[in-house]
């Protein structure tokens, strides 16, 4: 009977324990939503995608007063969002390997409505649409092939007192920005039901018994 007892408390535990486990991996609530990234397959591993923003620096200043901040891609914590090229990520431009402006345009583009795959709003403060309007901005940065996942520069630009190798950084010679993109392996874990539990503990508190009674 001691043991019986034992059993049926160690089997309690385990599945109060793994209920606890899975509602922590739903705290998260800033998580995007599958229309704001892609996913591209590399060396034999699928890589989450999206497109942060249209700037490549931390702040852009449109007046002294009012500039746009760009969030680090580890703002948002829990969903593993990186820099390509850093921590056993792969760099963006073997992600994007082999392919054309007009197609790195169309993997971005929605094919319900038009519109762009992006995630401006969740990575910047000012800035929450791709915009189409500007050679420097929306499409174009894409369809020129300039991208980059790791900030340019960082130091706040408040003036044009700038050296131009600092400026070359920024803008390429032909005069378009580049836009960023934040990467993350894909990852699937498979969180144990409370039912699929209960079930299992159900299981083994019947066959504890069965053995009791048939000793």
């Amino acid at each position: 009977m001691i043991k019986l007892f034992i059993k049926l408390n160690l089997v309690s535990f385990l599945f109060l324990s793994s209920m606890v486990q899975a509602t922590l991996l739903h705290v998260d609530n800033d998580k995007l939503s599958s229309n704001e990234y892609i996913t591209q397959n590399y060396l034999g591993i699928n890589y989450d995608i999206t497109w942060a923003s249209n700037e490549n620096t931390e702040r852009k200043y449109l007046s002294l007063q009012e500039y746009n901040i760009l969030l680090s891609p580890t703002t948002h914590l829990g969903q593993r969002w990186g820099f390509a090229g850093k921590d056993n990520l792969p760099e963006i431009a073997d992600l994007f390997l082999g392919l054309t402006g007009q197609e790195l345009v169309s993997l971005f583009t929605n094919d319900n409505d038009g519109s762009f795959i992006h995630s401006f709003s969740h990575w910047n403060t000012l800035f929450t649409e791709p915009d189409t309007n500007s050679i420097v901005g929306g499409a174009y940065n894409l369809e020129q092939l300039n991208y980059r996942s790791q900030w340019s520069w960082s130091i706040p630009l408040v003036d044009d007192n700038i050296g131009q190798s600092q400026y070359q950084e920024i803008v390429n010679v032909d005069g378009f920005g580049y836009a960023t993109f934040y990467v993350r392996k894909t990852e699937v874990t498979a969180v144990p039901e409370p039912s699929t539990l209960m079930i299992f503990s159900i299981a083994l508190i019947a066959l504890a018994s069965r053995k009791k009674l048939v000793s």
